[in-house]
């Protein structure tokens, strides 16, 4: 049921989730698509839901079918490129997924206003200290502008737009086009373009930088505005979505919480959506434990990232090599969290040795 406030009192719920973001709203359809004997509440700052993101991964075996069904559009092919070469993958068995948010959300509420099992309340702001911590998950989600950090940061902003016609073919999701490197007064920055499809006149295009020291939303959105000016005589923007996202391998205190601030994000990628879908199994007994990234995927991912912050001109050869090299089963299965000592074995291979083998003897 959808409430405008909170109940009176709290002893009727199993569970508190703070946040009716991905992860809330995953975990209330879970419930109830799996008529679980728990009783939720969820309490969620925003008044309403629109579009406001797509949510996009690999297909995987973890995406649940409730949630499989939703999808907004598939692409059996992925694009990379640095400026001069470009390489195209194929993956028709594990295809590219795009899921508006739009779409999630709206079958999300109709499940939980249809729902004995899940109360979710809008326009009100919680804190965890207001509730039993036995009983809390804290799942607010989205980062801001961050503070300057030592750390890596993937930020993007994304402008959903029409245009009169485009050349992009609908089965291709450009993923790091133009890769190259940018250099400001905040140091060098390494950036690419990510091109959707979604018809013949409508594109989501954004410029997206791995950096410790990310440019403000504003800056962002004038490199995104470049680009397609750089393209398209005259668009319409539809719609606008940004996000910083931390690259970090050390995830601090997360007891109580839930969702990508819970680790849930791939530190190496950005991905988290089926990440979140593993982690609310788990934690339903729906699934083996499979929400932990791992210590050797930690590991690795460390090196990674000590890699492309150190030297972010290597970044462009470091993935045109691992997409030309790999096969697209291991390269998805890296990007997926599917990992093994094997895999990053292969990927190391893939890759300018030096710098790898520097940092993991580290």
């Amino acid at each position: 049921m959808i409430l405008n406030s909170p109940p009176a009192q709290y002893t009727q719920y199993d569970k508190i989730i703070i946040g009716g973001g991905v992860f809330g709203l995953s975990y209330a359809l879970a419930i109830i698509e799996h008529d679980l004997a728990q009783r939720v509440l969820i309490i969620e700052s925003r008044t309403q839901y629109y579009h406001d993101r797509n949510w996009c991964f690999w297909f995987d075996d973890d995406v649940p079918d409730y949630v499989s069904d939703l999808i907004t559009q598939t692409y059996q092919y992925s694009s990379f490129d640095d400026g001069n070469e470009q390489h195209t993958m194929a993956h028709f068995e594990m295809p590219y997924c795009r899921l508006a948010s739009s779409t999630f959300y709206d079958y999300a509420l109709t499940k939980i206003d249809h729902s004995d099992s899940v109360d979710l309340v809008l326009g009100w702001q919680a804190y965890p200290e207001e509730f039993p911590l036995e009983k809390l998950l804290d799942a607010r989600g989205a980062w801001q502008q961050p503070d300057k950090t030592k750390n890596m940061i993937q930020a993007f902003v994304g402008l959903t737009v029409s245009v009169p016609e485009h050349a992009y073919p609908l089965n291709t999701a450009t993923i790091m086009g133009n890769m190259r490197v940018v250099e400001d007064a905040e140091g060098e920055h390494f950036v690419f373009d990510y091109v959707l499809p979604l018809n013949e006149t409508e594109l989501l295009i954004e410029v997206t930088t791995f950096s410790a020291n990310p440019p403000n939303v504003a800056t962002l959105k004038h490199w995104t505005l470049n680009r397609l000016k750089q393209e398209f005589d005259r668009f319409d923007i539809i719609a606008m979505e940004h996000a910083f996202l931390p690259m970090d391998t050390k995830v601090h205190d997360t007891s109580g919480k839930a969702g990508a601030h819970s680790g849930m994000m791939r530190p190496a990628t950005g991905y988290a959506f089926v990440q979140i879908q593993r982690q609310v199994f788990s934690l339903l007994g729906l699934s083996p434990k499979s929400s932990d990234l791992g210590k050797v995927t930690h590991y690795m991912d460390g090196v990674f990232l000590r890699v492309i912050k150190e030297q972010p001109s290597l970044c462009p050869l470091i993935f045109m090599q691992m997409v030309s090299t790999m096969q697209p089963r291991d390269f998805i299965a890296f990007m997926n969290n599917r990992l093994s000592l094997e895999l990053w074995w292969e990927v190391i291979r893939s890759v300018p040795k030096r710098p790898f083998i520097k940092n993991v003897l580290r």
